[in-house]
């Protein structure tokens, strides 16, 4: 028995919710860079696809490096401090 999964545009976006079955944001290559992870609301941060280094798994678990990074957590120890206080 041969198996084919096969994702495309039209899989991302009914399966993952992405508008069109994209990836990152729209940005044109070598005009634009990915933004960092800041907003304007104060304590929030983004991490993912979207923000830098940009598109792929170790790409986005590095995107939450930064984020973690932003906000002081340097050491898994201030990240295990922070959801002990949050009690997560």
């Amino acid at each position: 028995v041969d198996v084919s999964l096969v994702g495309t545009p039209l899989t991302h976006e009914r399966f993952l919710r992405r508008h069109r079955g994209t990836y990152g944001p729209a940005i044109e290559a070598g005009k634009q860079i990915f933004p960092g992870p800041k907003t304007p609301i104060k304590n929030l941060l983004l991490c993912g696809d979207s923000v830098f280094p940009g598109i792929g798994m170790p790409a986005v678990a590095a995107s939450g490096m930064v984020a973690a990074h932003s906000m002081g957590l340097e050491t898994l120890g201030k990240q295990q401090e922070l959801l002990d206080d949050l009690r997560i």
